[in-house]
C-alpha cells in the first residue's frame, strides 16, 4: 500500500484498475475493487497498514467495468461494507442488465473480457448515488457524474 497523500493510499499489485483506500476516523472507504480474486490481496495490504476488513465502512464504485468491480461482491460480503455507486450503474452491478457498448468492436473486446477473463458475481448496491451527493469520507467527497465511459461513471471531488 502506497501513501498518495494524507489518509489516501493506493493498494498495489492488484490486477485491473487501481484501488484506493481513504482512511478516516470513522472507518475506511475503498474506491473500486480490482478484478475477481483480489480480496485476499486487499485484506493483506490493509493488515500491513494496521487495518482489518471489518474497518471498511463503504466501497465506492466509479463504474461497472469488471476490472473495477471483479472483487466487489466478495469484498462487500467479507467486510460488511455498504456499496455505493451511481444510480445509472446499479443495474449493471446487480447484473440485471449488461453494459451498453458503442459498436461491434467494443462489444466484442469488452464483452468477451467481461464474460471470460473478469467474470464477476452480482452485488447489491446499498446506496445509489446522484451527481452532487456527498460521501462521508475524508471530511466529505462530492460525487461528480461523468458519463461517457459508462452511463453512471463518477469521479469524487
Amino acid at each position: 500500500m502506497r501513501q498518495i497523500s494524507h489518509d489516501i493510499y493506493m493498494l498495489e499489485g492488484l490486477r485491473g484498475a487501481h484501488v484506493f483506500l481513504l482512511a478516516s476516523e470513522d472507518g475506511l472507504t475503498i474506491v473500486d475493487s480490482a478484478t475477481p480474486g483480489g480480496t485476499d490481496q486487499i485484506e493483506a495490504q490493509l493488515q500491513e497498514g494496521g487495518y482489518a476488513l471489518s474497518d471498511v465502512r463503504s466501497i465506492v464504485i466509479t463504474h461497472a467495468h469488471s476490472d473495477h468491480t471483479g472483487a466487489l461482491a466478495e469484498l462487500a460480503r467479507r467486510s460488511g461494507a455498504q456499496v455505493l455507486a451511481h444510480q445509472d450503474e446499479v443495474v449493471y452491478l446487480e447484473r440485471k442488465s449488461t453494459l451498453p457498448y458503442a459498436g461491434f468492436l467494443q462489444r466484442l473486446i469488452f464483452g468477451l473480457g467481461e464474460r471470460v477473463m473478469f467474470s464477476s458475481e452480482p452485488c447489491p448496491v446499498g446506496r445509489p448515488l446522484q451527481d452532487g451527493d456527498v460521501i462521508d469520507a475524508l471530511g466529505g467527497l462530492q460525487v461528480v457524474h461523468v458519463p461517457g465511459h459508462t452511463p453512471g461513471n463518477i469521479a469524487l471531488f
